[in-house]
């Protein structure tokens, strides 16, 4: 398969061409994503500037993720796996192949929507928003349908003009900063909690956009052990499909605990873990909330607590748990210098 991205194509025009690509070998397309995705997050920087990464910028480093397990290399990143696949023999290769396929093509489904929006973002605020605020909803008027497929309970959340009229108040304030060094502070911190708001309100259509890719792939432990022989025998069954789900609901944890993790930088974090296990406070700008937006994310989407305990997700199937664990991420992790670098995985 075809691995340059041609030249002369615009940004949403590149975005267009991967995600039309076969998913070639070991995850090749799922690598260009992730590029693709780093890409689309230093255009937008170059306007909203360098203190804090957006949705696309930390796309890099999930996809990247998501490589992980398209490679087959969750095995050398977890200990616990490596046990799971020991043990599980034919059922874990089973599963995990059908996992990694929807991941592969979820990731991909997320990209060829959400990528393709911030690639037209960022290449319509390129010389900067000339336009009237009252304008907005003409300019975002390509903003994709993102309710397809998606649960019906967050259907509604999933509106993403929102968010984006957020980048682009931020963007305003960036081009209007005062000179005052207080009145300067004061714009940055508004700049940095209107980011972290919409970047939440992206996440919530991109897992729920992903929720049934990520469903239907641990569903598949159960399916498994309900193929057995004795699945169809009258007394017997119910307790198969006892046993069925319960392995399912383990594999569901172990996967959390030990299996899902996002490189950053030269370091890895496990999404089944509180992010105060490794040493985090808060960025400097979102410490304290001040703006309503982004007070409303945080209590609507995060069950960690102040302090940032109780951050982990428990069961990465639920959406309510990884949204409770990106919104703190993005909390704690928004303005780290390590998030906005060219992911390793992204470079090769």
């Amino acid at each position: 398969m075809a691995t340059n991205v041609p030249d002369d194509l615009s940004l949403p025009e590149s975005v267009r061409f991967v995600a039309a690509m076969e998913p070639g070998e070991r995850g090749c397309r799922n690598h260009i994503i992730s590029r693709s995705y780093y890409e689309i997050g230093c255009k937008m920087r170059e306007k909203f500037g360098q203190e804090n990464a957006d949705w696309a910028t930390t796309a890099a480093w999930a996809s990247g993720a998501v490589g992980v397990i398209i490679r087959h290399e969750e095995t050398e990143t977890s200990r616990a796996l490596a046990i799971a696949k020991q043990l599980g023999g034919r059922m874990y290769d089973d599963v995990l192949e059908q996992t990694r396929n929807n991941l592969e093509e979820g990731n991909r489904q997320v990209y060829s929507e959400l990528g393709w929006a911030f690639a037209k973002l960022a290449t319509l605020v390129a010389n900067g928003v000339t336009w009237d605020p009252a304008c907005d909803e003409e300019q975002l008027a390509f903003l994709p349908y993102c309710r397809r497929s998606v649960p019906v309970e967050w259907q509604s959340q999933t509106d993403l003009e929102p968010a984006f009229r957020m980048y682009l108040e931020a963007l305003r304030l960036r081009q209007e900063e005062p000179t005052g060094t207080a009145d300067l502070q004061k714009s940055r911190k508004l700049q940095s909690e209107l980011i972290f708001a919409a970047n939440v309100q992206v996440t919530v259509a991109e897992q729920a956009g992903l929720q049934p890719y990520i469903d239907a792939g641990f569903t598949r432990v159960a399916r498994f052990i309900q193929r057995n022989p004795l699945g169809h025998v009258p007394y017997v069954r119910g307790g198969v499909q006892v046993v069925a789900y319960s392995a399912q609901a383990l594999g569901q944890r172990v996967v959390t605990e030990f299996g899902i993790k996002v490189p950053i930088g030269d370091r890895t974090v496990s999404v089944g873990k509180s992010i105060r296990r490794y040493g985090r406070g808060w960025a400097a700008d979102l410490d304290v909330l001040s703006e309503p937006r982004a007070r409303k994310v945080w209590d609507d989407y995060s069950r960690g607590r102040q302090d940032g305990h109780g951050s982990s997700a428990a069961d990465w199937t639920v959406m309510r748990d990884r949204m409770s664990f990106i919104t703190n991420f993005f909390r704690a992790w928004q303005q780290d210098p390590k998030l906005r670098e060219e992911p390793r995985h992204a470079a090769q």
